[in-house]
């Protein structure tokens, strides 16, 4: 475990230098470390190092939200590929251990799935978007419940793809989902409440009921 604590350690300083290729050459060597140690061990031995294993999936999901929002998104979802597999290898690692543990493992593994569909998404790849997000969904309602602004966003983000696939009702369905979390969250005079209105107005407008379409 110190080597690969060693390389993850270099990862970081590497990642903010901005140097993301030799971060990800580094975040590899410290799983492959790390993955040795593991061997090693009796499996109720290796439990004690799931939350650990996450701190790996977690760099590259950063990472690739970082070459995402760099314009480079083949090498976004090769990252968030990447961390998808250690953070389901640690759902495995993690049944039958205590429930906080586990709910993190939802909460890392469903934003990891929704960075997907987002990559999917900005790839062209449009009958690959919806499933990873429906997934993130899932996973974030367990770990969040069923009021967190982030499920607000996953939901958000199913009406637009239902949107993009002229499925008004099951995309008003999803900004409505999304519009009573934020009220509760923030209130009546949010940003986020405006922008969903929005939406809703112009799903309004597309079936033709332009006086719902004002009053949105």
């Amino acid at each position: 475990i110190n080597i690969a604590t060693v390389m993850y350690n270099t990862a970081l300083i590497h990642m903010k230098n901005g140097d993301l290729g030799t971060a990800e050459s580094c975040f590899d060597l410290s799983m492959e470390c790390f993955d040795l140690e593991v061997e090693q061990r009796k499996l109720n031995e290796t439990k004690n190092f799931a939350s650990n294993v996450l701190v790996f999936a977690d760099l590259f999901n950063n990472i690739g939200c970082i070459q995402y929002r760099d314009g480079n998104i083949t090498k976004a979802k090769e990252s968030f590929t990447k961390a998808l597999v250690i953070g389901n290898n640690v759902l495995r690692q993690t049944r039958g251990n205590c429930k906080n543990r586990i709910l993190q493992g939802y909460k890392h593994v469903g934003t990891i799935y929704y960075n997907i569909g987002v990559v999917n998404a900005g790839l062209g790849l449009k009958d690959k978007v919806m499933v990873p997000l429906e997934y993130s969904l899932e996973l974030q309602k367990v770990a969040l419940g069923e009021s967190h602004p982030d499920i607000a966003v996953v939901q958000h983000s199913i009406g637009m793809v239902f949107v993009g696939i002229g499925q008004c009702d099951d995309a008003m369905n999803a900004f409505l989902e999304s519009l009573r979390i934020v009220r509760f969250v923030y209130g009546n005079d949010d940003y986020q409440v405006a922008k969903t209105l929005f939406h809703l107005g112009k799903i309004h407008e597309m079936k033709g009921e332009y006086d719902e379409a004002l009053n949105a």
